[in-house]
């Protein structure tokens, strides 16, 4: 499988917002995408690990997955995430990453 781009925007206001995270063009040739998993780094060392926060509950449209989180479940300051898609088969896409900063 692979992910043709991996965004995220901080659509926030004093105390209250989200954070849309989009994984664009997520496709495998021969196969299908089983599911896409976006992981936020929880303790912010820019390793992904196996105890960093996995999100569960995205919603795809086409070829696109996106997931929407409210910013007060969010640390201020630089927020990493990334994004890994899983094929049919249980073949994992290359892992992409994201920061996006929360005021």
């Amino acid at each position: 499988p692979t992910i043709a781009s991996f965004t995220g925007v901080a659509n926030v206001a004093p105390g209250t917002g989200s954070v849309s995270l989009r994984a664009a063009g997520v496709v495998d040739l021969g196969g299908s995408i089983s599911r896409v998993e976006f992981i936020s780094d929880t303790n912010r060392n820019n390793r992904l690990e196996t105890r960093d926060r996995l999100f569960a509950n995205a919603t795809q449209s086409g070829t696109d997955w996106t997931l929407d989180l409210d910013v007060l479940t969010l640390r201020v300051g630089s927020n990493r995430f990334w994004v890994r898609a899983y094929d049919n088969l249980g073949v994992v896409s290359s892992t992409q990453t994201v920061v996006v900063t929360v005021v």
